[in-house]
C-alpha cells in the first residue's frame, strides 16, 4: 500500500531540545505545515534515502 493511501493512526512522542523545537516550528510555519507533518515528511525522506522504504513509500520486497 502506498503511503498516500495509508491512514495516519500511530502516535509517536519525541523529546527534543527547546531550541530545536522552536526552529522546527518556524520551519514548519514557513512550509505551511504543522511540526508533526514536517517531521513525518522528513522521516519518510530519510527512510527512502536509506532503503527502508521504496521510492513509492512501500517496504522493500521481503521486508514487511
Amino acid at each position: 500500500m502506498a503511503l498516500e493511501d495509508e491512514r495516519k493512526s500511530e502516535a509517536f512522542a519525541v523529546r527534543m531540545r527547546p531550541t530545536v523545537k522552536k526552529a522546527g516550528e518556524r520551519a514548519a510555519a514557513h512550509a505551511g505545515v504543522s511540526l508533526a507533518a514536517l517531521m513525518d515528511g522528513l522521516l519518510i525522506q530519510y527512510l527512502k534515502e536509506q532503503g527502508f522504504l521504496t521510492a513509492s513509500g512501500e517496504f522493500p520486497k521481503g521486508e514487511e
